[in-house]
């Protein structure tokens, strides 16, 4: 949010009805005219006036949308498209999640891709949405996830800058902890692989097939081996097991006590632990004590 408040609500002249601090779920009513212009660039490539018939029927199949739009394509089923999203502010999200997500519809732009999710990314924020959008491949496409508090997304981004494959598994595990269809288990799965891919040329540097379990064993075995900016190995590995042994299933069981899938509550600092563990070992805050 852009942290600014009427001189009234400053004053106390008018009342405070949290506008100015809440995030907003759907699409609040002052934010609508900042998205329908910026799906004008979207629907009509290169800023005319022409609806892209293409793109319409594009999102019209892809979310399944029922009643079919009205008119055969154009402008009609565009205008019909727009009045849907503002009945329905979970519809026009799915819609704008769509787009920044399939680089066919953001194809054909006057700016950059990139620019264009920039524009979303401000407007979201100046109007306090609780969404915005955020890289998940090589940051040429995105989705729209839920604005967390903290630097948890932007450290993702930087330890992308240095280490891709690591930054790839951690943007996968945010998308799906927190995009617009919530996929935890998936995001419990790239978070440990994230810290394996981190974790591996320190731990393991010769054991290409190690998981996360025998990295831990090796710590644990010889910490004396490693060493840790802010304490003792047995710390780092200490952390890797918290997101190791906690029962999530990585294998097929019939043992009826083992969970069939990973809840939300478990995924979510599951992936803030895996974030912390990947900055250590990519940045050198853990490091073999012979190097």
């Amino acid at each position: 949010m852009s942290g600014f408040r009427p001189l009234s609500v400053r004053e106390g002249l008018a009342a405070d009805d949290g506008r100015f601090d809440a995030l907003h779920e759907g699409v609040p009513p002052w934010l609508w005219r900042s998205l329908d212009e910026w799906l004008d660039l979207v629907f009509k490539p290169g800023g005319g006036r022409f609806v892209a018939d293409a793109k319409i029927a594009q999102v019209e199949i892809a979310l399944r949308i029922v009643p079919a739009l009205d008119g055969p394509a154009g402008e009609m089923a565009h205008r019909d498209l727009r009045l849907r999203m503002r009945r329905d502010g979970g519809f026009a999200l799915d819609v704008v999640d769509l787009v920044v997500s399939t680089p066919t519809l953001l194809h054909d732009q006057p700016v950059s891709r990139r620019r264009l999710v920039a524009a979303l990314r401000v407007a979201l924020e100046a109007a306090g949405s609780a969404w915005e959008p955020v890289p998940i491949k090589d940051g040429k496409t995105w989705c729209l996830a839920r604005r967390v508090p903290g630097p948890g997304h932007e450290a993702i981004g930087a330890l992308a800058a240095n280490a891709p494959r690591t930054g790839e598994h951690l943007r996968k595990a945010w998308a799906r902890l927190y995009g617009r269809q919530p996929d935890p288990q998936t995001a419990y799965l790239e978070a440990v692989r994230a810290v394996e891919c981190a974790a591996k040329p320190v731990v393991t540097p010769n054991d290409s097939d190690a998981t996360l379990g025998k990295m831990i064993r090796a710590m644990a075995d010889a910490p004396a081996k490693w060493s840790f900016a802010l304490g003792e190995t047995d710390d780092v590995a200490a952390m890797a097991r918290l997101i190791w042994n906690r029962r999530f299933p990585r294998h097929g069981t019939d043992d009826e006590s083992e969970p069939i899938s990973v809840p939300m509550e478990r995924a979510e600092p599951a992936v803030h632990v895996a974030v912390m563990l990947c900055q250590f070992f990519v940045s050198g805050a853990v490091r073999r004590a012979d190097s």
